[in-house]
């Protein structure tokens, strides 16, 4: 039973308002064919659309038709992208329960013979069966028909209200028709509306009273469902519903495919790690090590590590040593000397070379040293030059450089092109470079170095160490004996005397002393550098003049190295650290972890690279920014319009009770097709755009070098715009169908 108690409608239209329906009260019983009549705009439309919960009347209620009605339209609402088997498919699937009586029904519909035709090949009246056939397989409890005779002749009309009386014999029927004379001898009542009203309502016999004495709902005869509506059925309405709107559709694509492209060859480089830009610099280059100093973070100035922190480095990642020195050296082969000088730029201290090997072995013994191909091309350049000889890299194998025996050539990718004046001190950092093994380092350090010492408080450079075999200038032994043993120094008369105060400096010798060293993360000397102060004891052993003018002493051989390494000038300037073989992104990412930063020879390519890559990028965020906002105003005009044609296309699925949800993910889907395709495309295309970058950046940057990259930022950003296109594209199409009824979707109000 649906029961109406005091319902009314008033649309309005153009700022007036028109009183489709005055309040009026009826009831409905279970069965039965109930006709409704009236002039055009008379309201009975609205009155059956009201009673079948189509829309809500603007005061009163409706009892008992939700889920309980389904509809019949005079334009008979088969979705037109499909043929009728596939329209009918469609309900089957919605309603599975009762699709073993389909071929059955189709038959009694006298439907057979047009299954594989599209709804615009079929007859009114073909339509018109169709749609009620639809309707019987929605089983629902009641079927309300607006005009299902209006279009069509005599003869077909009384085949479909025939179908609606038998129809009746089992559930309630509700027909509004202008064609009264057809359903006037087949009508169980008749109601008449006029201007808004019932006028008229008349029974054809006198309806039997319930047994009971009271009034059974309609629903208690059938199951209330609701339809199973699965991706299959939400994709190939979506797919019917993009061909209506197929330039939009196009707009929206390539509006956001631009945008994207911006968005994601941009944002991992505007906001791009430090260790991603070294890593795609160092590919670029093919580098064949990784280079990692230790710095003040700020300036980039390279900090000295203490022993223990290289200590535990070079253990780490079983790493090489390196410090930049800067040197010639000379070649000798067969007793002939280049007299062009070879020059060196960095020095690895290793066990053997851990680059790739191109002549040669790996392995070090003391007094060998591994030569990059740079410095051999340099050698055989110059060989060529000089003495008109053509050597391979194999040759200079077993020659010396600097007296020490080439025993390896290894490769940093070095591929003969020379740098310019701007980056050559870079360029040869990376490729001028030679490998020893330790002893080997240890015997070329030089024989004197400024060191940084604790004098009073304070914190100089300005006293120089001498190893025994390298004695100062002027050197002449005053007292004791300059032959040391470990531990013992010689001391200048100067500074003997300081030691002595006020008695004789000969009364030193023989006597212990206390020499405080000051070990410096970088220059100049002073409280913000100081590592750590040790004070060492030595033995004077004797002392001497020179004519040098710093504070200066003499130490054995054996005491020298470990203040040459510890406190020297000359390794707390330089820019020293750890060198580790490949080139691999976990790895940077561990050493930038462990407080490490990038000390090879793209650093200041890379910070001139991006200063510049900021610059564009920031452009093209902006237009990113305005191409997002383009593509968004597209999503909503293709939005606007693919609801605009498929208002009745929504209205079927309405009345077959899909919900406004599940009707909105259909034209979600249109747009989650769309922004997939651009997010692949995207993806593609990032490919060459990144290598046009980079090109770009060698091009037209002074020593730039490629640091554009494709990462997991800027696709997890582009697929956060596409989401946020996704909700928004949701909400708009959810709020357009909540604001409509059925009704008004139907009649394309």
């Amino acid at each position: 039973m649906i029961q109406a108690k005091n319902i009314s409608k008033i649309y309005k239209k153009k700022g007036q308002h028109i009183r489709a329906l005055k309040p009026c009260s009826l009831t409905l019983e279970d069965s039965g064919l109930v006709v409704i009549t009236g002039e055009t705009g008379s309201g009975k439309s609205t009155l059956l659309s009201i009673l079948g919960g189509m829309q809500k009347p603007d005061s009163g209620e409706v009892i008992g038709a939700q889920r309980a009605v389904s509809f019949v339209y005079q334009n008979s609402m088969l979705l037109d992208d499909m043929t009728l088997r596939q329209n009918i498919q469609f309900v089957n699937r919605l309603y599975p329960e009762h699709a073993e009586n389909t071929d059955a029904l189709i038959e009694k519909f006298g439907l057979s013979s047009r299954l594989n035709n599209y709804p615009n090949e079929l007859s009114g009246g073909e339509k018109q069966r169709a749609a009620l056939l639809i309707a019987i397989m929605e089983n629902k409890p009641a079927v309300f028909a607006d005009e299902p005779t209006g279009n069509l002749d005599e003869e077909h009309a009384r085949g479909i209200a025939m179908l609606l009386k038998e129809l009746s014999q089992t559930r309630l029927v509700v027909v509004v028709t202008h064609d009264n004379d057809i359903f006037e001898d087949l009508a169980d009542r008749t109601i008449v509306v006029a201007d808004g009203e019932i006028i008229s309502d008349s029974l054809a016999y006198k309806q039997p009273e319930s047994s009971a004495g009271a009034v059974q709902n309609i629903e208690s005869n059938f199951l209330p469902r609701s339809p199973r509506f699965g991706i299959r059925d939400t994709a190939a309405v979506a797919l019917s519903a993009v061909k209506k709107s197929k330039t939009r559709f196009a707009l929206l694509f390539v509006s956001l495919l631009l945008a994207l492209l911006c968005v994601i060859t941009f944002t991992n480089n505007l906001f791009s790690r430090e260790e991603n830009r070294v890593y795609t610099a160092l590919c670029s280059q093919n580098a064949e090590c990784m280079d990692f100093v230790k710095t003040d973070g700020e300036n980039f100035q390279p900090l000295k590590m203490t022993e223990e922190e290289l200590k535990g480095y070079l253990d780490k990642y079983s790493a090489a040593y390196f410090i930049d020195s800067e040197r010639s050296c000379i070649f000798e082969s067969d007793g002939n000397a280049l007299t062009e000088e070879i020059k060196v730029a960095r020095v690895y201290v290793y066990g053997e070379c851990n680059m790739r090997i191109l002549a040669g072995t790996a392995a070090l013994s003391d007094g060998e040293i591994a030569i990059s191909d740079c410095v051999a091309s340099d050698i055989c350049a110059g060989v060529l030059r000089v003495f008109g000889t053509d050597m391979q890299y194999a040759d200079l194998l077993g020659k010396t450089l600097d007296g020490y025996v080439i025993s390896a050539v290894y490769s940093t990718a070095y591929d003969g092109r020379e740098p310019s004046a701007d980056n050559a001190d870079a360029f040869d950092r990376q490729h001028r470079t030679i490998y020893f093994n330790y002893n080997t380092y240890v015997s070329r350090i030089p024989g004197s170095t400024q060191v940084n010492y604790g004098f009073d408080d304070m914190y100089s450079n300005f006293v120089v160490v001498y190893s025994e075999s390298d004695l100062p200038f002027g050197y002449r032994l005053l007292y004791g004996s300059d032959k040391l043993e470990e531990g013992e120094v010689l001391l200048p008369e100067e500074y003997a005397r300081y030691f002595a105060g006020d008695g004789d400096p000969q009364s030193i010798v023989g006597r212990e002393i206390v020499l405080t060293f000051a070990e410096m993360s970088a220059l100049p000397a002073n409280k913000e550098h100081l590592i750590s102060l040790a004070e060492k004891k030595y033995k004077v052993a004797g002392i001497y003049s020179s004519q040098t003018g710093y504070v200066n002493l003499v130490m054995n051989a054996h005491d020298y190295p470990e203040i040459y390494f510890t406190y020297s000038t000359q390794i707390t300037g330089a820019s020293a650290g750890i060198s580790i073989a490949g080139c691999n992104l976990g790895v940077i990412e561990k050493a930038y972890a462990d407080g490490l930063v990038d000390g090879s020879f793209a650093r200041y390519n890379i910070s001139g690279s991006f200063s510049w890559l900021q610059t564009i990028a920031l452009i093209a965020e902006f237009v990113s920014a305005v191409l997002i906002l383009i593509s968004f105003f597209i999503l909503v005009s293709f939005i606007n319009d693919s609801v605009a044609k498929n208002l009745r296309t929504m209205g079927a699925l309405k009345s077959l009770g899909i919900s406004s949800a599940k009707i909105a993910c259909i034209w979600l889907l249109q747009c989650a097709v769309c922004v997939a395709a651009v997010f692949l495309c995207t993806a593609l295309l990032q490919i060459p755009l990144v290598f046009a970058w980079n090109g770009l950046l060698a091009d037209v940057v002074e020593g730039g070098i490629s640091i554009v990259y494709y990462g997991l930022p800027s696709v997890l950003l582009a697929a956060g715009v596409l989401a946020a296109y996704l909700g928004c594209a949701y909400a708009i199409i959810l709020s357009k169908l909540k604001a409509k009824s059925s009704a008004d979707l139907v009649y394309e109000r």
